[in-house]
């Protein structure tokens, strides 16, 4: 991680042209997530039985589509604010992916490894499936997916992962994490 980070940051230093665009595009879609993030927990908090059936509407209108113009497009011509709402979540979290491959391919460093690639265009094609990608600042021991909590969206992710294998990965394990109710926190200065 210290190696990669290094390696972007004396990249950023070298190519400010190049650079400074992608890294600003990367913190305004962190930002525009959380604020996604808040609206849909606010939704689920004023009216939680919208917010299933809008999530289950969702999960039908996005499968398959990964793409960030066909998400933008269907986010721009959804009327249900809920569905709205998820779909601008998944562009934007599909944009972040993207800008960061774009970042590690730019430095010489493997945000995003292609061994990983793989598994993660497989994985945001499943029903169910949010965003994925890998955590932090990349590399190949680990990938994440943010997924509906239903049987069928964990069944196909575990499934998905743990039969697949390439040149680079032998094995992925599910580890599957359950949000807490305190809602969405963010940070000026990392929490201490």
């Amino acid at each position: 991680t210290v190696s990669m980070v290094s390696a972007v940051n004396k990249w950023r230093k070298a190519h400010p042209v190049e650079a400074d665009p992608l890294w600003g595009t990367l913190c305004g879609l962190n930002d525009k997530v959380a604020a996604v993030i808040k609206d849909l927990w606010d939704s689920q908090e004023k009216d939680s039985d919208a917010y299933q059936k809008a999530l289950k509407v969702w999960a039908i209108k996005a499968k398959g589509q990964c793409e960030p113009t066909k998400l933008a497009e269907a986010a721009e011509n959804e009327t249900d604010p809920i569905v709205k709402l998820l779909l601008g979540l998944q562009d934007k979290m599909a944009r972040i992916r993207r800008s960061m491959r774009i970042m590690g391919e730019s430095a010489g460093v493997p945000i995003e490894p292609k061994s990983s690639s793989e598994l993660l265009d497989q994985t945001a094609q499943l029903h169910g499936v949010l965003a994925c990608g890998v955590p932090g600042a990349g590399g190949q021991d680990a990938v994440f997916s943010l997924s509906l909590r239903d049987e069928e969206t964990t069944t196909l992710v575990k499934s998905t992962w743990s039969s697949f294998k390439n040149s680079e990965i032998e094995r992925v394990e599910a580890l599957p994490i359950i949000s807490e109710r305190l809602g969405v926190a963010t940070h000026s200065v990392l929490p201490k």
